[in-house]
């Protein structure tokens, strides 16, 4: 089973010594329904405690990176990082989309993209980490999961992520909000030599492909890619007011 998931393991960059805890994160409790898979372990456990130490990762980090914030800036800052979204669009990132274990009941209602479900998978993939590595590793990763976000500075707290250049936040918060679904971002193109290479990327809301953005880094394309999209987004529908945009 470990090397099911042994993807997973190189992008964390963690060899788990114990494979089942790993298992068990990845493991929806829908999966534990199905026929012949009762004896399975879900991953509640691991995401009640995952919850717990992410808190308390973020937290930390947050010290670290605003050392002159007030503690209502800090609770405020991590609010906006420990949340359903954002951890949803984390595991994403992640991948855990295609390594989560449902039953078919959330497998034919699209359970993956959930982010109720995803979120939940992160949280026990953290608390499975903890476990496993120790608390010293689930902060050299959360720090690398969540670097952009965290250097976002306190003075600048009460401006919006677009006002800042985060248009990928941006956009997560409209259509989490509007649509209740989360972008998702795919690699289109890498061209050019070494040092100047380009990245494309697209951005998709549910089946829909929003916009394409182009960069000279991962980040930067996907950041353009959603600009463009805030953009199309925000456009008024065809034909409102009598006018076609």
């Amino acid at each position: 089973m470990s090397e099911l998931f042994a993807d997973l393991e190189g992008k964390i960059r963690h060899h788990f010594a114990e494979p089942a805890l790993l298992e068990q994160a990845m493991t929806h409790k829908s999966f534990c329904g199905d026929p012949g898979k009762e004896a399975s372990i879900h991953n509640e456990k691991l995401e009640f405690l995952g919850d717990a130490v992410i808190d308390l990762a973020i937290a930390s980090l947050l010290m670290q990176y605003l050392p002159d914030a007030t503690e209502g800036v800090l609770t405020r800052r991590r609010a906006s990082l420990v949340n359903q979204g954002t951890l949803a669009a984390k595991a994403l990132g992640l991948g855990l989309d295609n390594f989560l274990r449902v039953g078919k009941s959330e497998e034919c209602s699209e359970g993956r993209t959930k982010p109720s479900l995803l979120s939940d998978a992160f949280e026990a993939l953290i608390g499975a980490l903890y476990l496993d590595a120790g608390l010293e590793f689930v902060l050299e990763l959360a720090e690398d999961i969540f670097f952009e976000e965290l250097c976002v500075g306190s003075d600048r707290d009460q401006t919006s992520a677009e006002a800042l250049g985060d248009f990928k936040s941006a956009l997560q918060e409209l259509t989490q909000s509007a649509y209740r679904q989360l972008p998702v971002y795919t690699l289109l193109e890498q061209r050019g030599p070494e040092h100047l290479q380009v990245f494309a990327y697209e951005v998709r809301v549910g089946e829909v492909v929003c916009a394409v953005g182009e960069g000279n880094s991962k980040k930067r394309a996907q950041q353009e890619a959603a600009r463009a999209a805030l953009e199309l987004l925000r456009q008024p529908a065809e034909g409102e007011n009598g006018e076609t945009t």
